[in-house]
């Protein structure tokens, strides 16, 4: 297996090392550092700290691709095209491609929703 980088993860990574060099950057001027430490100092701020940071990180795994190898067959394909790497559609894409209600709720788990209920 090897990896697989998209144009859109790599800016994201790009992103993340600009975040780096700015807190080291940061740290070295007090001018600049110091309304952020103010800042650590807030509740609620680090409260939204926590939850930015669990976001970034769940983002940051979901850019990891696997590419498996790839057959004599699906050599012609692209790794960016849907087949070539391990992207694969979750329950509700193959119900979204057929476009039908029933499949959908159904993958959701909602078998027993109809138009008329309203519970």
């Amino acid at each position: 297996m090897s990896l697989v980088f998209l144009w859109t993860d790599a800016l994201l990574w790009l992103l993340v090392l600009a975040a780096v060099i700015y807190f080291l950057y940061v740290r070295r001027h007090e001018h600049l550092s110091a309304p952020w430490t103010r800042l650590t100092h807030s509740g609620p701020a680090m409260a939204c700290l926590c939850i930015l940071a669990l976001y970034l990180a769940v983002a940051l795994l979901d850019s990891i691709h696997y590419h498996p190898p790839l057959a004599s067959s699906d050599a012609a394909r692209p790794a960016g095209v849907f087949g070539g790497s391990s992207q694969r559609p979750g329950r509700f894409a193959g119900a979204a491609a057929r476009g039908t209600r029933k499949d959908l709720l159904g993958s959701a788990g909602c078998a027993g929703l109809h138009q008329g209920d309203h519970h």
